[in-house]
């Protein structure tokens, strides 16, 4: 049932981030060309989702998702492999195509993949919305989201500890895969 819910929820903010950008309705078509998306596994449960910013370059990262209840800060990074199996350490490093130090993704240096945090609220819902100049959704792209994985860590950030953040395990696990695909 959560599932159910929370794909409905994606998919409406899916729609509605790709309508608002031409200002008519998306189709299924536009979104299958158009996104990058997985769906978290582990202690958090939920979607993520990628695709063409509305205004001007770079993605936008969408996260509709469900946690324990309790609030709290979690660093959210895309991974180098696409894999989430076990504790998730099977997803590998950040990727960073740069090979540039740990940062804010606000910074001028940091990995590709440094995505800040996220906030659960009380309830446990984890919802986030936010653009990335850095990612890409061409295939052909160094910084293509896709064929990567998305992991939600148990920690904030700190955005300086070399090189993941200083986060923590890993809670949540998602595999990204171009939805044409």
């Amino acid at each position: 049932m959560l599932t159910k819910s929370l794909s409905a929820a994606s998919a409406l903010l899916l729609f509605a981030a790709i309508g608002c950008s031409s200002n008519q309705k998306a189709t299924e078509e536009e979104i299958a060309q158009t996104a990058v998306r997985g769906e978290l596994q582990g202690k958090v449960k939920g979607e993520v989702i990628f695709t063409k910013a509305p205004e001007g370059p770079g993605v936008k990262m969408l996260v509709n998702a469900q946690g324990p209840k309790g609030a709290g800060l979690h660093a959210i990074h895309v991974h180098q492999n696409p894999v989430c199996e076990g504790n998730f350490t099977s997803a590998g490093a950040h990727f960073n195509p740069g090979n540039t130090l740990h940062g804010h993704p606000d910074e001028r240096e940091h990995h590709v993949g440094d995505l800040g945090n996220v906030k659960r609220d009380d309830s446990g819902a984890i919802i986030m919305e936010r653009t990335f100049a850095d990612l890409s959704l061409d295939p052909k792209s160094p910084k293509y989201v896709g064929n990567r994985s998305v992991i939600i860590h148990e920690k904030a950030d700190d955005y300086s500890s070399q090189p993941t953040g200083g986060a923590g395990g890993r809670v949540g696990c998602a595999i990204l895969q171009n939805t044409a695909e």
